[in-house]
């Protein structure tokens, strides 16, 4: 008999893909997160459950999943989960630190450079089909280089912004 593994949400076809054949695999259809009822339907004989942040992981829940080896939290935080109860029924609890980094930097950066260069601005302008012809003064913004950038925190995140602005040609303040 095979082990089952429930997500409770859709995450990218490889990640399922990868345990599908091995287990038998059930995804939560969603949209949106399942309510509680039905969360402790699908896991109370499960053997692996996949969460995500959104999912209230509590003591009175693990205590009807009988057959719970494995919480695979798809998130880099697990406040989510009652860790305590967890480790009494011996359920052991993953997450996934750093996933995250460099596409919070990106965003990070990529907000600074659309502020700094006017880009929602003038994607309006041209949209709204007020583009005419260049002008040297139309939506001139401002250059990265020679900046200062100021970060609070220089955590994963934060060390990964401050290469990125480096990068740029910026000074970086911490």
């Amino acid at each position: 008999m095979k082990k089952k593994v429930y997500f409770t949400r859709r995450i990218p076809e490889t990640g399922i893909k990868m345990l599908q054949g091995k287990y038998e695999v059930e995804v939560f259809p969603g949209p949106g997160n399942a309510d509680m009822d039905s969360l402790v339907r699908k896991i109370q004989n499960c053997d692996a459950v996949v969460t995500l942040l959104s999912d209230k992981i509590d003591g009175e829940l693990l205590r009807k999943a009988a057959n719970l080896k494995i919480i695979a939290n798809y998130a880099v935080g697990y406040n989510n989960i009652d860790i305590h109860a967890a480790k009494q029924k011996k359920i052991m609890v993953t997450n996934t630190p750093g996933v995250l980094t460099n596409a919070t930097g990106e965003i990070a950066f990529a907000l600074m450079i659309t502020l700094t260069r006017r880009i929602v601005e003038a994607d309006r302008f041209t949209r709204n089909g007020e583009f005419i012809g260049w002008d040297p003064l139309l939506f001139l913004g401002d250059e990265l280089k020679g900046k200062t950038v100021g970060i609070l925190g220089m955590g994963r995140i934060g060390q990964d912004m401050a290469y990125k602005c480096q990068a740029f040609g910026m000074r970086v303040i911490y």
